[in-house]
């Protein structure tokens, strides 16, 4: 009559020598001899991993050592494994999150909100096309990049880029965009009436950015003419090459998104709490 031995994965903490080895398996320590015991080419070494096999009274009946390579790629599984159930957990929670600010916001005015914040920050909303000094210049800008260029004032000229356009500096105006289109994410949870003036934030903080357009666009036309009546050769030059970069500008598609999402937010104002 033949008995199956079974197998498990243990550990040698003591070689042979002088005495038995000894190795853990299944948290208990297991004396071994080499003589009728041990299965592989290599001698048995501290803390080698190695596969036990055990006969039917709980006795060593053989030792095989594990292939490095097989341990790297058990580990790898595991890390793997470990990984994905770690992923599933965070995506019921995200899952979770999201469907709790869905029920408080709603589908629409959530997916308004990731709209804005999408085109903030991805979109293009204003783009520049145009010949100067003979250069084809072509830029577009999302509107957080717009809100960092900075022209000085004066004659002082700002740092520029190899595309000729200012570096980004974003300042204080740059910041409070951040907070006004995050509002319309906190006005669920603020149990006042007045909350749902939160989702008004976005279309008037975009209102007072086209206002500004406006007199930047009024100020520039302004040195335009100006530069246009001068004297010199230089001064009208430069006034064509300023002329022409401004007639080049036009609104991109991210623009109209940013409005329309703005505009479905700030409706939620006249709802009924």
């Amino acid at each position: 009559m033949t008995t199956k031995n079974s197998s498990l994965r243990g550990t040698i903490i003591k070689t042979p020598g002088g005495g038995p080895g000894l190795v853990i398996v299944g948290g208990k320590q297991k004396t071994f001899l080499i003589e009728g015991v041990w299965q592989s080419p290599v001698a048995p070494a501290t803390n080698m991993t190695v596969d036990v096999e055990m006969d039917e009274l709980g006795a060593i009946a053989g030792l095989t050592a594990v292939d490095p390579q097989q341990l790297a790629r058990e580990k790898v599984e595991q890390l793997g494994a470990v990984a994905q159930q770690q992923g599933k957990q965070a995506a019921a929670l995200a899952r979770q999150g999201l469907g709790e600010l869905a029920g408080r916001m709603g589908k629409l005015a959530l997916t308004c909100t990731v709209a804005l914040w999408v085109a903030w920050f991805f979109l293009p909303v204003i783009s520049f096309s145009a010949a100067v000094m003979g250069v084809p210049i072509m830029r577009s800008f999302t509107l957080w990049d717009y809100q960092g260029v900075y022209w000085s004032p004066g004659n002082v000229p700002p740092p520029l880029q190899s595309d000729g356009f200012p570096l980004p500096s974003h300042g204080a105006m740059s910041l409070l965009g951040l907070l006004v289109i995050a509002a319309p994410l906190a006005a669920p949870f603020w149990r006042d009436w007045r909350a749902r003036f939160l989702n008004g934030g976005p279309l008037a903080y975009l209102a007072i950015l086209f206002l500004k357009y406006q007199w930047d666009l009024h100020r520039a036309t302004e040195n335009v003419n100006t530069m246009a009546r001068s004297d010199s050769f230089l001064g009208g030059a430069a006034a064509q090459e300023l002329s022409a970069l401004l007639a080049g500008v036009s609104w991109e598609y991210g623009a109209f998104v940013l409005v329309a999402a703005s505009i479905v937010l700030a409706l939620r104002i006249l709802r009924r709490q």
